[in-house]
């Protein structure tokens, strides 16, 4: 006898909300990460492996482009710990985000240290710095779950 659950009534119903998804593409030495979804404690694993996977390629310098990424209180723990590891590494960080609430939000919780870039460059120097005439967009590759 098979055994059928009923569904969940409205009020119990799981919201919908979209996994986090981060995805890399390593140029000349500069890694750039795009994340999409909430930057929250479930995206660890995915932003690690991401990180990890730029790191095992020599890395310098790694953009994360968080234009597409949900920021809050538990993203303070995430990005430490990013910027912590790369720290250990010889490698830099820069954020990238157009959106006037993720810089607030930045500043609010002291990231002032983070460089903000408007778009992800396509050239970032040895020292962290851009070549305005290369900036472009750059298109998502690997995505890791």
């Amino acid at each position: 006898m098979t055994h059928v659950q009923p569904a969940p009534a409205p009020s119990e119903a799981v919201a919908d909300v979209a996994p986090f998804e981060a995805s890399a593409r390593v140029t000349a030495g500069v890694a750039v990460i795009t994340a999409t979804g909430p930057l929250d404690g479930d995206a660890f694993g995915a932003l690690r492996k991401a990180v990890q996977a730029a790191l095992k390629v020599r890395t310098a310098h790694v953009v994360l482009d968080v234009n597409g990424a949900e920021l809050g209180q538990e993203s303070v723990l995430v990005l430490g710990w990013i910027r912590a590891v790369l720290a250990r590494q010889g490698a830099s960080l820069s954020l990238v985000t157009a959106s006037h609430a993720s810089i607030s939000w930045l500043q609010e919780f002291g990231h002032d240290a983070y460089r903000v870039l408007p778009t992800v460059p396509l050239a970032v120097g040895v020292a962290g710095g851009v070549s305005p005439r290369r900036q472009r967009l750059v298109p998502r590759q690997l995505v890791v779950r």
